[in-house]
């Protein structure tokens, strides 16, 4: 019996059923037509020797699992008319080296990308609102990450495993983080967790859910002092920042007012003059440094900056 390796599929053809090439382990390559506006669960789930798939813009929508156990897919890129990047969709797909995701897309599903150990980088688009849990789980080469503010919640394990990621910046928009987020993440060396305002303005540290990520000893972190005081690990003999020995604090950095409040928030007068732990021993003159950064970024008006040298002065 002859296997089939490559396969072109009719323009008369709509739908790609559930399981429809499930386990054709020959099948090397195939061309979806533009008639085609829906992918089936596990279409091409253990499709292993599958080098070469182009999906139509026409594709409205892809189910869970659909290209799981491709092993040999080492490049990808998602049509523009799909909202949603479905569960276990690239599970298994350890030459998956490079993937772009649209605009279009909103959430990425539960273990989306799990086990995609050749994957170096992926960028986020800034229409994602929710990462789901295990989505990146095993991604050991993923190295790059950048979390768009539009995302609110990380799910359970999201990044449990992701052994080469270095630096992690957690946005503000985020108000939850599920548990083993960051589990097993040895090359973090710099993780930023800026504080949470609710739509109500009130500032809050979120430290009940952030606490939840294992932090390693040689891992440097920038948060809030509340936050400070939930995280476990080596921390859990501090209270503030201020407390934290110099080597393993994160420079603040102000290219957001989100910056700028953290660098307010943990600059005290009294320590700030006798530690010189900022620019000036000043906490003016501190303030006063971060106002033309800021400026330059044109994030907040004059008009504020003025009541906030008035609220710090102190001397």
């Amino acid at each position: 019996m002859t296997k089939v390796t490559r396969v072109t599929i009719p323009s008369s053809v709509t739908t790609i059923g559930d399981g429809a090439f499930d386990g054709c382990s020959s099948l090397t390559s195939i061309v979806i037509p533009s008639s085609v506006t829906s992918i089936g669960h596990y279409a091409f789930a253990g499709c292993s020797a599958l080098v070469s798939l182009t999906i139509p813009s026409s594709v409205t929508s892809i189910r869970d699992h659909a290209f799981d156990g491709c092993c040999k897919l080492a490049s990808f890129v998602y049509p523009s008319s799909v909202t949603s990047i479905g569960g276990g969709a690239f599970m298994g797909c350890s030459s998956l080296a490079s993937l772009e995701i649209p605009s279009s897309v909103t959430s990425i599903g539960n273990f989306a990308f799990y086990g995609c150990s050749s994957l170096t980088s992926i960028a986020i688009p800034s229409s994602v609102t929710s990462i789901g849990d295990y989505a990146f789980s095993k991604c050991s080469s993923l190295a790059s990450l950048e979390i768009p503010s539009s995302v609110t919640s990380i799910g359970n394990g999201a990044f449990n495993g992701c052994s080469s990621l270095a630096s992690l910046e957690i946005p503000s928009s985020v108000t939850s983080i599920g548990y083993f987020a960051f589990e097993r993440c040895g090359s973090l060396t710099s993780l930023v967790i800026p504080p949470i305002t609710t739509a109500t303005g009130v500032t809050q540290s979120n430290a009940r859910e952030l606490n939840k990520i294992p932090i390693d000893q040689n891992t440097r972190v920038w948060a809030p002092d509340a936050v400070i005081a939930e995280l476990k690990g080596p921390y859990e003999a501090y209270n503030t920042f201020a407390d934290i020995p110099r080597p393993l604090r994160e420079a603040p950095y102000a290219t957001t007012w989100a910056g700028v409040q953290l660098w307010m928030h943990w600059s005290d007068p009294e320590t700030d003059a006798a530690e010189k732990r900022v620019l000036k021993n000043s906490r003016k003159w501190m303030v006063w440094t971060v106002k033309h950064i800021a400026e330059r970024l044109e994030i907040l008006p004059d008009e504020l900056w003025l009541l906030i040298f008035t609220f710090v002065k102190h001397e």
